[in-house]
């Protein structure tokens, strides 16, 4: 609960609750190995921009174009990554 505190307002530096909460989950992230430090920067990534609704439309499209059979196999996106 308290995180979501912090992810409500992130230009809120100063208030104490959200910098006792980063300083307690900072050494953990510092700790995460890549894969898992990948996955929550796009969590977070997420979570910033989840309340905007150009963001909400782009997801809605993605969802649309994969049911419609237009998605990528995860083996075909993890190339295409390889190859950025």
């Amino acid at each position: 609960m308290r995180a979501e505190l912090l992810l409500a307002d992130p230009l809120d530096c100063c208030h104490p609750l959200a910098i006792m909460v980063f300083a307690e989950i900072k050494t953990q992230i510092e700790q995460l190995p890549h894969e898992e430090l990948l996955k929550a920067m796009a969590y977070l990534k997420h979570r910033l921009r989840s309340d905007n609704p150009e963001y909400q439309r782009e997801l809605a499209q993605r969802h649309a174009d994969i049911n419609s059979g237009r998605g990528v196999t995860l083996t075909e996106a993890k190339k295409r990554l390889e190859n950025r």
